[in-house]
């Protein structure tokens, strides 16, 4: 195997050496980043508008290990190979294969991107009516074209800013917990809840809220210096940081009686920070939704993926400032439900049938990268497995990613088993790697 290079930036299509991985801390704080997000804090009011707070607690606990179990297991198989989401795909799923899981993650990323971008507008203006630079659609731009700056620069620009983002979440987090302590005591644990709602119901909310972003979660963790640090730092990222903010979106809404998170916070008399999490917390979230747009779609255009992010960035931004992404609202949904499966179709293969069947134990055994790499041009069986697996898991009662997932890794296995078992072929054509990646 040659020489690989960096030819289109940031190890789009190559891995990433060892030489420039990043520690545990650095990678734990950009999965932090991801999860510090107001929108967490939305998550937390829809579950503490039907949920008491201890039971909310309970919820969201549970509802985040799966979640973050999930995307654990894909960080590691990232930072044992270094490579992203849509490159570990193309084992998987083969080398023409892999372009459907391309679009659906970069599509769909974007659709965030745009929505995020919209979100932040609107939130931004709700709270600071009456100056230009705070109308919808001005905010969105400007903070849409903000929020692009970092996922230009690469995994260092959001590292640096989680490093700033992820304290004063949780400094103003704490701040709010003890405004509501202060008003309500323990009694926080006796208030009910304006509407009733199952706990199955509240897990439900909070598993499935995350699932996209486990996917996703190789593209951040591939630059842990190992398996073991690449599952850490995405299971504690996202656990810690979404059961802190989340159990205080559940407690804001239950002392102040509704679902609206700047009202509530307003009330609390933390309008100041309440600004600073809009901002930066739309930020460390969205610019990620950037970077793994790019980096999904730099396995089918080979350009530089600065360049990439920052055409995706204005086409999120001006979607979002106008409104248009509204349009496909129902459209990503759809997406999204088939965006985890794709995530347990990548855990079955690594995990059970290159180590069980194949017989593979190593990484770099199992998936191997660099120029003179053979990839099949398509494996059907993978293909056909993650739609089975969202059509199925939105059919079928319980938490729709989480069925999609167990249904996919479950009919990748057997298939896989009983096609090898008879002799059937699956895989079919052969590309090899270029000295670029491509």
């Amino acid at each position: 195997m040659e020489k690989m290079i960096d030819y289109y930036g940031d190890y789009a299509v190559s891995p990433i050496p060892l030489k420039d991985r990043r520690s545990f801390a650095s990678v734990f704080w950009v999965v932090a980043g991801i999860s510090a997000t107001i929108l967490a804090l939305y998550a937390g009011a829809a579950i503490g508008s039907g949920l008491p707070f201890r039971d909310a607690v309970i919820a969201v606990a549970v509802g985040f290990f799966i979640s973050s179990l999930i995307g654990g297991l894909l960080g590691a198989i990232a930072a044992g190979t270094g490579v992203s989401t849509v490159m570990i795909g193309r084992h998987v799923f083969g080398r023409v294969g892999t372009v459907i899981s391309a679009l659906l993650i970069s599509i769909t990323s974007i659709g965030w991107y745009a929505m995020n971008a919209g979100f932040f507008g609107q939130v931004l203006n709700t709270m600071f009516p009456g100056h230009p630079l705070t109308d919808p659609q001005i905010a969105a731009l400007w903070g849409g074209l903000l929020m692009m700056v970092t996922a230009i620069i690469g995994f260092g620009g959001l590292s640096f800013l989680s490093f700033l983002t992820v304290p004063v979440f949780i400094v103003i987090t704490f701040a709010a917990v003890g405004a509501v302590v202060s008003q309500v005591g323990v009694g926080l644990f006796e208030l009910l809840p304006p509407k009733q709602m199952s706990l199955a119901e509240g897990i439900t909310i909070a598993a499935g809220g995350m699932a996209v972003g486990a996917v996703i979660a190789p593209d951040i963790a591939r630059w842990a210096r190992n398996p073991k640090e690449g599952f850490l730092a995405y299971f504690f990222g996202v656990w810690i940081m979404d059961l802190l903010l989340v159990s205080a979106g559940a407690a804001m809404i239950l002392v102040h009686g509704d679902a609206n998170v700047p009202a509530a916070m307003l009330g609390l008399g933390l309008g100041v920070g309440a600004l600073f999490m809009l901002i930066l917390g739309q930020w460390t979230t969205n610019d990620n939704n950037l970077y793994s747009a790019a980096l999904a779609l730099e396995n089918l255009f080979p350009v530089k993926k600065s360049l990439l992010t920052t055409i995706l960035g204005v086409i999120g931004t001006v979607l979002g400032a106008f409104g248009a992404i509204n349009y496909f609202v129902n459209y990503m949904t759809i997406l999204g439900t088939y965006i985890p499966p794709i995530g347990g179709v990548m855990i079955a293969d690594y995990y059970i049938v290159r180590r069980y069947i194949y017989r593979l134990n190593t990484p770099e055994e199992r998936y191997p990268y660099g120029p003179g790499t053979k990839y099949s041009a398509v494996n059907i069986l993978s293909i056909l497995s993650f739609p089975v697996g969202g059509y199925l898991g939105s059919s079928l009662p319980g938490i729709p990613a989480i069925n999609a997932i167990i249904i996919a890794v479950l009919v990748y296995v057997v298939s896989v088993a009983l096609f090898e078992k008879l002799g059937i072929p699956y895989r079919f054509g052969e590309i090899m790697e270029s000295e670029t990646g491509f």
